[in-house]
């Protein structure tokens, strides 16, 4: 029996897969892979790890992943490729005896294969480090999600990283917000866009590597409260607007000021009613199953003692309109994630809610429809939980996305209001523009848009084309 490291599938990898290891050997061994999410980063990686065991007969690598469940989601690819020698770092593995012993044997140059999968907590503390750093020059790194790695306190160790060969994954390798985490990004991995290899959502589903999927955004009013307060802040948001540059002057208010606008926005109280029109028609045509809701986080106030939660908020009015049917949450308070998730593909729950947990790589190809009722202004978000539904199953036919668009009914105000207002919804039209332009059902988003646009005099189409 072979029980060398071998391609999963006797097909062997993709053309693309080819294409993106011959990129990265091109690179000097380094290089982001810029993929859509579930074009299969993971395996393309693995290819790479797996060309390098064909050329020098052995393997040694660091996989740098977000969350706990990543760390088993990359445990069982691994394995489909029969490598071997698998040692987790983190969610409360107990690694660090056989760390020890494996540096103690690598000194004495007994260079075994070994792959550590690691979460990115776990690998900047000084208790792994005091290992990594003495055998981490053989390793090949690569960093799932690799935005992460350009976050502060990740970053600071990047400069005593001395593993030569380097593959960052993301869909985004853009930190939207920051460009010097973006460049620290570059730097590290010998990079800069469009990247050693990129393989983005359009191709993707034209070559049909992903699910198509139909988007229908839904617009959502603030009531006269939630307006009051969104009209009283951007009255002071006027005095810091630079109306020849239309953009906002650089003022530490103008951060305070528009987050509080955008924490409205994001708790807006109509959504819930939103949400529960959404769930009603999807029950009634017996379409709300491998549903997934992405709610809002934090409380409907800010008093933590005796507010709700948004997420509970959300699960009663699903209860309470459709008490049959089967639901739960996937956050970082509920346990047994991975039976949650298995419940969840199998059928046996109906709507799975969410806040940021399935935001990375969590791969559940069974998700069919997602309802978004979040609000935020990083498009990372928006991509990656697109990316969820897009995966491709042999049930599933095509993906729906209800994105909620909370977009204030702007009726009197001066001229110079209206052109900041104007500027905020383009900029919240933008994610919009992009998903519908990508859609099944273009023409349809259009339409439900239409009243939006003609109140403030802007073009989807123009939208679209700026992207």
């Amino acid at each position: 029996m072979n029980n060398n490291p071998r391609f999963p599938n006797i097909e062997g990898p993709r053309n693309y897969q080819i294409e993106a290891y011959e990129n990265w050997l091109k690179n000097d061994c380094q290089g982001v892979f810029a993929m859509a999410t579930g074009t299969g980063k993971t395996i393309t990686s693995l290819n790479c790890l797996l060309n390098l065991y064909k050329l020098f007969n052995t393997y040694k690598t660091i996989i740098l992943v977000p969350s706990i469940a990543l760390l088993n989601q990359w445990q069982k690819e691994v394995e489909s490729f029969n490598f071997e020698n698998i040692l987790q770092v983190g969610g409360g593995n107990d690694w660090e005896r056989d760390l020890a012993s494996y540096v103690s044997n690598f000194s004495w140059g007994n260079k075994r294969d070994l792959i550590i999968i690691c979460t990115y907590g776990s690998f900047i503390t000084s208790k792994f480090q005091k290992y990594f750093k003495k055998i981490d020059k053989d390793f090949l790194l690569i960093a799932d999600e690799a935005h992460n790695i350009a976050a502060t306190n990740i970053r600071k160790k990047l400069y005593d990283i001395k593993c030569e060969k380097r593959i960052g994954l993301s869909a985004t390798p853009k930190r939207i917000y920051d460009i010097e985490g973006t460049e620290a990004l570059n730097v590290f991995f010998n990079d800069t866009p469009p990247y050693t290899f990129s393989f983005d959502i359009e191709k993707a589903l034209k070559e049909g590597y992903l699910t198509e999927y139909k988007y229908f955004p839904v617009l959502v009013e603030l009531n006269s409260d939630e307006m009051e307060e969104y009209v009283e802040i951007s009255i002071k948001l006027l005095k810091f607007f630079d109306f020849e540059k239309r953009e906002f002057k650089q003022d530490p208010m103008v951060e305070i000021l528009l987050l509080k606008r955008k924490n409205i926005i994001h708790k807006a109280i109509n959504k819930i009613a939103c949400f529960k029109k959404i769930i009603t028609q999807l029950y009634k045509t017996d379409k709300l199953k491998y549903a997934f809701a992405y709610v809002p986080e934090g409380y409907l106030t800010n008093n933590e003692a005796t507010d709700q939660k948004l997420i509970d908020l959300y699960l009663k009015a699903c209860n309470d309109t459709i008490p049959s049917l089967r639901i739960n949450s996937y956050t970082s308070e509920d346990e047994k994630l991975d039976q949650i998730l298995r419940g969840f593909s199998e059928g046996k729950i109906d709507v799975l809610f969410a806040m940021k947990m399935l935001d990375e790589g969590v791969d559940i190809p069974r998700a069919e429809i997602g309802i978004f009722c979040s609000s935020t202004g990083n498009p990372r978000q928006f991509i990656q939980r697109r990316g969820r539904l897009l995966r491709k199953h042999k049930d599933k036919a095509y993906a729906t996305i209800y994105d909620m668009v909370v977009v204030p009914n702007i009726s009197n105000g001066s001229s110079d209001f209206f052109n900041m207002e104007k500027k905020m919804v383009k900029n919240e039209l933008q994610r919009v523009a992009h998903f519908a332009s990508l859609s099944m059902n273009f023409y349809d988003s259009k339409s439900n848009l239409q009243e939006i646009l003609s109140k403030y005099e802007l073009n989807l189409d123009q939208i679209i084309s700026e992207l």
